[in-house]
């Protein structure tokens, strides 16, 4: 038997995250991820089991990751596209300022 939900009033940002993918579903045409088009015909399997990729761990404030976890939904991008993002053109930078 389930237990009975207790209404809570603390804040619950997963609500909150869960409330913006649901509203941004409804209008997003395409995702918004500079790497969206070549990430889902590069990858046909998920990232945990593409041997292409490796896994990541880092960490960071809460509330950073909080607000970015919310821009993030509110773009229709995952954390991972942001990461990947961000070390390549801080590759790129470093390249550029060797040269």
């Amino acid at each position: 038997m389930a237990k009975p939900q207790s209404k809570r009033s603390e804040y619950n940002p997963f609500a909150e995250l869960a409330d913006i993918r649901y509203h941004k579903a409804d209008h997003l045409d395409s995702p918004t991820s500079k790497n969206s088009d070549t990430s889902t015909s590069r990858h046909s399997r998920a990232k945990s089991q593409d041997p292409g990729f490796v896994k990541l761990t880092a960490y960071v404030p809460k509330e950073l990751h909080l607000a970015a976890k919310i821009r993030l939904v509110q773009q229709g991008r995952e954390i991972s596209g942001l990461i990947e993002d961000l070390l390549s053109d801080w590759l790129q930078r470093e390249s550029a300022a060797r040269s």
